[in-house]
């Protein structure tokens, strides 16, 4: 079944509290689905949200990026570690929320460029990352976690789908699929 949908992120970046409005809007101008930014878990406004998507009745979904902080191919194993545990806090709001998908760029840091091809160990650093947290993810709840490959500009890390499709078959948790958005594919 076919359902139309719209990402928050064109009213705002970071989902708070001041930013409720936007559900019911969403539902006002018809859409079935919402898809919810959150770019810090940590400051999410996890009942609110809940609350106002019940009102509502809207569908909900999540997307995120990850930060300098939060970059599961830093070359910095504290880092990636605090990409676990901010897509594992991820997964916990989004069974709160009852939403089934996870997406965005959730494998490596929005803007990370080191100017060069993407590494076998950058690789691997990710798709361990990744495994434990769609692991976790499949034990709490059955959320599924979407990869968004985009471009060159805004990654090195996944650009075609055809490297996502083998990104998830290396993660292998069966809970991890791709979300071609050819817009970022392509700008």
């Amino acid at each position: 079944m076919f359902r139309f949908g719209v990402d928050s992120f064109i009213w705002s970046e970071n989902f708070l509290e001041k930013d409720l409005w936007i559900i019911p809007k969403a539902k006002e101008l018809g859409f079935e689905t919402i898809d919810i930014s959150i770019s810090r878990p940590e400051l999410f406004p996890t009942r609110a949200v809940k609350e106002a998507v019940g009102e509502t009745g809207i569908d909900v979904v999540t997307t995120t990026t990850l930060n300098e902080r939060t970059n599961l191919i830093s070359p910095d194993p504290d880092v990636r570690k605090n990409g676990v545990e901010s897509l594992k806090l991820l997964v916990d709001i989004n069974n709160e929320l009852g939403s089934p998908i996870l997406g965005g760029v959730n494998y490596a840091a929005w803007g990370y460029l080191t100017r060069k091809p993407r590494t076998e160990r950058e690789w691997e650093w990710s798709v361990t990352a990744m495994r434990e947290v769609a692991l976790y993810a499949r034990e709490t709840g059955g959320v599924v976690i979407a990869v968004e490959p985009v471009n060159r500009f805004e990654t090195h890390f996944l650009n075609v789908a055809e490297d996502a499709v083998r990104y998830c078959s290396d993660v292998g948790t069966g809970n991890i699929k791709v979300h071609l958005d050819c817009f970022h594919m392509i700008r």
